[in-house]
This record gives structure tokens, C-alpha cells and sequence, in this order.
């Protein structure tokens, strides 16, 4: 899964594929907000987590942001090669989380109550929580998404060769196809999944 990840968040493909999902969900198409949803929700609530909230306090920032992100999300745009998706829900991630830190001392708790605690602040400067990791698990999620839109030969062949390592022989004599056919089934889930996650992961070095 690594080496996988690598290669799409270490190439930019800004100059020549636009992002499925986020155009989706701009132009309210498709379940795009749906499937940004079920792609970022996991990845806000662990970057809240990782920041010292307990589980309650993580769910109630993660609902505040996706509020901020659903309100914001269709004026979105990269401004530079840099600009990811991923890092400007990060900066509403952080915002949520500071704005949380400096409600808190108001915020009524049932006496005795000591598991939401909250840290005691978050810095504006903070940067984002282990970006490789964050980018592994977004792109587990849109695989998680995309599974159901490819045959069972379609993904066992991708899957075996992208993500197992496998050689495309060897796979092909474990599904009765041609090696061809399983590089041609490798290469349609890959460059779905380049199309989806354009301009999310975060970019590594740009040639």
C-alpha cells in the first residue's frame, strides 16, 4: 500500500486531470458530497484524536468542520501546484480544534466528569499530524468507495499487482487471463483512483 500511495501523492496531476470528487461535489453530482464524506470523516475525526480530544469532543469538532467544509467547498480552488484538498481541510481541522480549546473554560460539564477532556490549546501554526499516514488512509477509504464499481476479476488484479507487488504473470495464472488483460485491469482502477484523488494527496516533488 505504501509504494501505491507514493506514487499518487508523489507525482502532480493538476496539469492534466481534474479531480472526479471534487468536481462532483462542487457541481452537487454524482453522491459527490456523499463520497467526501465517508472519504475525510475518518481522516478529521483521527487528526482530532492525534491532537489530544477525546472521542466526544473529536466527533462534535469533526460534524463543526464538515459544516465549515460543506459551506466552503464549492468556492475551493488550488491557487498553487502545492494546494491540496487534503491540507485545506486540515487548516478548518485546526481552526476547529483552537476555537474548541478557547470555548472550553465556558462550556458547561456534568459534575465529576472527566473523560472529554480537553487539551489545554492548539496551536494556529500546528502542522498537520503524519501527511504520509494521512494519505494512506484517504486513499484506503477511496478504495474502500470505488470497490463495488469494478468486477471481482477487475479488482483481484489490481489489487494483486498495485498493492501485493505481485508480478502480472503470476496473477494472470491465478485468474485465467492473459497478462495483458491483468495490466489493463490494473490500469483501470489506478487511473480511477488518480482521477478521484487529483489534487487531494499531498505532493511530494513535482516534475
Amino acid at each position: 500500500m505504501r509504494e501505491l500511495v507514493d506514487s499518487l501523492s508523489g507525482r502532480d496531476y493538476s496539469g492534466s486531470i481534474s479531480s472526479t470528487l471534487l468536481s462532483d461535489v462542487q457541481h452537487n453530482r454524482h453522491g459527490g458530497w456523499q463520497r467526501l464524506d465517508r472519504l475525510f470523516r475518518p481522516v478529521v475525526y483521527n487528526w482530532c484524536r492525534r491532537s489530544g480530544f477525546q472521542s466526544a469532543d473529536a466527533q462534535d469538532i469533526t460534524q463543526k468542520v464538515f459544516t465549515s467544509v460543506h459551506a466552503g467547498v464549492p468556492d475551493f480552488q488550488r491557487e498553487k501546484p502545492e494546494d491540496t484538498f487534503r491540507g485545506w481541510i486540515w487548516r478548518i481541522t485546526r481552526s476547529k480544534m483552537c476555537d474548541f480549546c478557547r470555548e472550553a473554560p465556558r462550556r458547561a460539564r456534568p459534575a465529576g466528569d472527566l473523560i472529554d477532556e480537553v487539551p489545554a490549546s492548539i496551536s494556529e501554526e500546528l502542522d498537520e499530524p503524519q501527511p504520509r499516514e494521512t494519505d494512506q488512509l484517504i486513499v484506503r477509504r477511496a478504495l474502500q468507495i470505488m470497490q463495488k464499481d469494478f468486477d471481482t476479476t477487475t479488482w483481484q488484479a489490481f489489487w494483486r499487482v498495485a498493492v501485493d507487488g505481485c508480478c502480472a504473470a503470476d496473477v494472470a495464472e491465478e485468474l485465467g487471463v492473459s497478462p495483458e488483460a491483468v495490466r489493463s485491469k490494473k490500469y483501470r482502477v489506478l487511473k480511477r483512483l488518480r482521477e478521484e484523488l487529483a489534487g487531494i494527496l499531498g505532493v511530494t516533488n513535482v516534475s
